[in-house]
């Protein structure tokens, strides 16, 4: 469940508009934080920034999960386009305090490694079952 809208980081706001994204190709990923992360738009550039509030718990790999089913649309008739991918399951998770997803491009080395491209805020702990983040129905980004 992610709960709100997606804040995207300032770093990535830069490397989209510089055409260094490719969201229908690129290998993306999703990380579970703790409450011990502190949301930062400016200072957070990539994973290495936020990998040492990772939850650990049974069920759960470092690094994250890849997004797949990765899909670029044009909406004509609402004037927008989004970028959306399947929903993530982590299968038996152990009981973890959730407090942020945040995604990031595994593809991208330079000039930032692994840069981060939104984050959300998480208000639902796993508790030893499938925990599921279903995205919104239009789409993780949406531009109009």
């Amino acid at each position: 469940m992610a709960q709100g809208d997606c804040s995207i980081y300032n770093h990535a706001k830069e490397i989209i508009l510089l055409g260094d994204i490719h969201f229908d190709s690129d290998i993306f990923k999703i990380v579970l934080l703790g409450s011990g992360y502190s949301f930062n738009v400016d200072g957070n550039n990539g994973y290495a920034n936020v990998s040492a509030e990772e939850i650990t718990a049974s069920g759960y790999a470092a690094g994250g999960e890849t997004l797949t089913g990765l899909t670029v649309t044009q909406n004509d008739t609402g004037d927008y386009a989004k970028w959306d991918a399947a929903d993530v399951t982590w299968s038996s998770l152990a009981t973890a305090t959730i407090a942020h997803a945040v995604i990031y491009d595994d593809t991208i080395t330079t000039p930032v490694a692994d840069p981060l491209v939104c984050r959300f805020e998480i208000t639902t702990n796993s508790n030893g079952g499938n925990y599921q983040l279903s995205f919104n129905s239009g789409g993780i980004l949406q531009l109009s």
